[in-house]
């Protein structure tokens, strides 16, 4: 029996400014068995994206504008109003070094790649991206939430067989 697909209806924000990179993205996705792809051509949109939709990975480019790949991470992460600061995320760059590798570590990438992209790395990123013991945390925590909702309120508990209340 073979493991099942960790991208299999995985809904994925695509942010990069070369049309070039994000059609080759999302046939990749696509070919991979991504649900949702959403396309971002710039970090300022795929802000949007992320607070509108909370996709289950982002995939962004470092060098972008009027916000980089950098300003988006940290956005996700630290906005109080973000509705997945551990979203993971992977960074695609052309450049390389202990610097680029340190602050992308600081801002909290996930994974970062370097250009050119090659199919089987991002198949492997998006793996290890969502096997984090991190992701693994903030998605039990959530599976919590909805298995144990806090308790209703007196005038909102069911009512015993038999029973009515009356509504003002």
């Amino acid at each position: 029996m073979s493991s099942p697909n960790p991208i299999d209806k995985l809904s994925v924000l695509i942010a990069d400014d070369s049309e070039t990179v994000r059609r080759l993205l999302a046939s990749l996705l696509a070919a991979l068995g991504a649900g949702r792809v959403f396309i971002a051509n710039n970090g300022s949109e795929a802000l949007t994206t992320f607070f509108r939709y909370c996709p289950d990975i982002i995939i962004t480019d470092a060098a972008m504008a009027p916000i980089d790949g950098y300003e988006l991470v940290d956005t996700v992460r630290s906005h109080p109003e973000s509705p997945d600061p551990n979203v993971p995320v992977i960074m695609l760059s052309a450049l390389s070094g202990d610097a680029h590798e340190a602050r992308a570590a600081q801002m909290g990438v996930s994974i970062l790649l370097s250009k050119p992209l090659v199919p089987e790395a991002l198949y492997k990123a998006i793996s290890e991206a969502l096997a984090s013991a991190e992701r693994r945390a903030w998605l039990e925590e959530a599976a919590l939430k909805i298995a144990d909702p806090s308790p209703l309120p007196a005038d909102k508990q069911p009512l015993p067989a038999g029973r009515s209340r009356m509504l003002h």
